[in-house]
Protein backbone atom coordinates (compact mmCIF):
# COMPACT_ATOMS: atom_id res chain seq x y z
CA UNK A 1 0.00 0.00 0.00
CA UNK A 2 1.07 3.41 0.11
CA UNK A 3 0.74 4.38 3.44
CA UNK A 4 4.67 4.18 4.04
CA UNK A 5 4.65 6.92 1.64
CA UNK A 6 2.04 9.17 2.74
CA UNK A 7 3.02 8.71 6.42
CA UNK A 8 6.77 9.89 5.42
CA UNK A 9 5.20 12.42 3.52
CA UNK A 10 3.21 13.52 6.60
CA UNK A 11 6.59 13.56 8.45
CA UNK A 12 5.38 10.94 10.90
CA UNK A 13 8.20 9.41 13.29
CA UNK A 14 5.19 7.86 16.04
CA UNK A 15 2.64 5.34 15.70
CA UNK A 16 0.01 4.45 18.04
CA UNK A 17 -1.28 1.01 17.31
CA UNK A 18 -4.65 -0.52 18.08
CA UNK A 19 -6.96 -3.04 16.67
CA UNK A 20 -8.00 -6.73 16.14
CA UNK A 21 -6.11 -10.00 14.97
CA UNK A 22 -3.43 -9.36 17.18
CA UNK A 23 -1.87 -12.85 16.04
CA UNK A 24 -1.71 -11.14 12.35
CA UNK A 25 -2.28 -7.97 11.81
CA UNK A 26 -1.50 -5.93 14.82
CA UNK A 27 1.89 -7.98 15.05
CA UNK A 28 2.78 -7.01 11.42
CA UNK A 29 1.94 -4.01 11.85
CA UNK A 30 4.32 -3.55 14.95
CA UNK A 31 6.49 -5.07 13.40
CA UNK A 32 6.93 -3.71 9.96
CA UNK A 33 6.79 0.00 11.51
CA UNK A 34 9.60 -0.51 13.92
CA UNK A 35 11.90 -2.30 10.68
CA UNK A 36 10.71 1.13 8.74
CA UNK A 37 12.01 3.68 11.51
CA UNK A 38 9.56 4.50 13.02
CA UNK A 39 8.75 4.43 16.70
CA UNK A 40 5.69 2.30 18.37
CA UNK A 41 3.18 2.23 21.25
CA UNK A 42 1.11 -0.30 21.47
CA UNK A 43 -1.97 0.23 23.06
CA UNK A 44 -2.27 -2.93 25.30
CA UNK A 45 -5.51 -3.03 25.99
CA UNK A 46 -6.63 -1.72 22.72
CA UNK A 47 -5.53 -4.98 20.53
CA UNK A 48 -7.93 -8.42 20.48
CA UNK A 49 -8.03 -11.90 18.43
CA UNK A 50 -9.81 -14.47 18.60
CA UNK A 51 -8.98 -18.14 20.12
CA UNK A 52 -7.49 -20.74 17.25
CA UNK A 53 -6.93 -23.85 16.65
CA UNK A 54 -3.40 -25.03 15.49
CA UNK A 55 -3.53 -28.33 15.43
CA UNK A 56 -2.85 -32.05 16.43
CA UNK A 57 -5.99 -30.31 18.99
CA UNK A 58 -4.10 -27.86 20.54
CA UNK A 59 -5.30 -24.10 20.71
CA UNK A 60 -4.11 -20.91 21.39
CA UNK A 61 -6.05 -18.51 23.64
CA UNK A 62 -6.78 -15.34 22.41
CA UNK A 63 -5.89 -13.43 26.13
CA UNK A 64 -2.08 -15.26 25.47
CA UNK A 65 -1.78 -13.92 22.03
CA UNK A 66 -2.41 -10.51 22.97
CA UNK A 67 -0.57 -10.86 26.09
CA UNK A 68 2.54 -12.33 23.74
CA UNK A 69 2.54 -9.19 21.57
CA UNK A 70 2.49 -7.36 24.79
CA UNK A 71 5.51 -8.12 26.47
CA UNK A 72 7.38 -8.51 23.51
CA UNK A 73 7.30 -5.14 22.47
CA UNK A 74 7.87 -4.05 25.89
CA UNK A 75 11.83 -6.36 25.90
CA UNK A 76 12.17 -5.96 22.09
CA UNK A 77 14.62 -3.74 20.99
CA UNK A 78 15.49 -1.65 17.63
CA UNK A 79 18.58 0.06 17.23
CA UNK A 80 17.43 3.80 17.48
CA UNK A 81 14.01 2.85 18.06
CA UNK A 82 11.90 3.33 20.87
CA UNK A 83 8.92 1.15 21.61
CA UNK A 84 6.47 0.32 24.04
CA UNK A 85 3.42 -1.59 24.94
CA UNK A 86 1.25 0.36 27.47
CA UNK A 87 -2.52 1.19 28.60
CA UNK A 88 -4.52 3.37 27.09
CA UNK A 89 -5.33 5.60 29.99
CA UNK A 90 -1.73 5.67 30.71
CA UNK A 91 -0.92 7.32 27.36
CA UNK A 92 -0.93 10.87 26.35
CA UNK A 93 -2.29 11.55 23.28
CA UNK A 94 -1.34 15.33 23.48
CA UNK A 95 1.50 16.16 20.94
Amino acid sequence: TPLDALLAELGVAHIVLAGAMTNACIRATAYAALERGYDLTLLADAHTTASFDVGDGRRLDAAQVVLDLNLSLRWLSYPGRRNAAVAVDSFSFAA
